[in-house]
């Protein structure tokens, strides 16, 4: 076994959690963790197929896959291997991988949750006996792709819309909202707040600032308030102005 073999809970034998058959042997200094289960491998002499049952990493073309100095490769490193992969794949080749991981409930986004994607994409081509790229293919095919998470959006605190919607109202109305009225101002900014977040592409405004909807709000749920408000604001001033104008 490779000295930088994981072991134990360290191995990762299941991480998506499907079901694939985990290694039965008993790890030890001359032994293969991993116990594959029987695979196609081509007869190099007479191009036939055959069964084998043995530890080892067959590609889909049922060839050993060999490493750097041409030895028969029993196991993926998973210390080393998932990270020289990583930075060994042209762009496209890594997105397609991830993409299909990420399909099938690993974590990706960061180079090293990406890396330990890998890692748990050949911690399955361990346990099945092939190599990463027809092990992509088997996973791809045998479980189907997670549910999307229904997206979430940050909204503004429903207690600080609160209070700024009352400030807002009382210097436009001449009082507070009512507890219905400040519910739905409170949904309505919330919903508009979600609404710009949704966006896909293009430009989108955004929203208005707490206070200035606030106003709005308050002049278009009490607009005769509103006009009333205005107006004795407008003879309040008119009066004090000319109130300092007598001598």
């Amino acid at each position: 076994m490779s000295e930088t073999q994981p072991t134990g809970t360290d191995q990762m034998l299941d991480p998506l959690g499907l079901g694939i058959p985990v290694p039965s042997g008993i790890s030890s200094d001359n032994e293969v963790p991993w116990k594959p289960p029987v695979r196609l491998v081509r007869n190099p002499s007479t191009n036939q197929f055959i069964e084998f049952a043995g530890p080892g990493i067959i590609d889909a073309l049922g060839n050993p896959v060999t490493d750097e100095s041409g030895q028969f490769k029993l196991e993926y490193d998973l210390y080393t291997e998932p990270t020289t992969l990583y930075f060994s794949l042209d762009s496209l080749q890594r997105q397609t991988l991830l993409d299909v991981m990420e399909s099938k409930g690993a974590s990706v986004g960061t180079p090293d949750r990406d890396i330990r994607a890998i890692t748990q994409l050949m911690t399955y081509a361990n346990n099945l006996g092939r190599d990463y790229e027809s092990t992509l293919r088997i996973l791809d095919q045998m479980l189907p792709d997670k549910e999307d998470q229904k997206p979430r959006y940050r909204v503004s605190s429903s207690r600080d819309l609160r209070a700024v919607f009352d400030e807002a109202a009382k210097s436009t109305i001449g009082r507070g909202f009512t507890e219905e009225e400040m519910s739905r101002a409170i949904n309505a900014y919330q919903a508009g707040e979600r609404g710009v977040q949704s966006v896909e592409s293009g430009v989108v405004e955004s929203m208005a600032s707490p206070s200035v909807y606030g106003a709005d709000f308050a002049r278009q749920t009490a607009p005769t308030e509103a006009q009333a408000f205005t107006y004795l604001g407008f003879m309040d001033r008119t009066m004090k102005k000319a109130a300092s104008r007598v001598v």
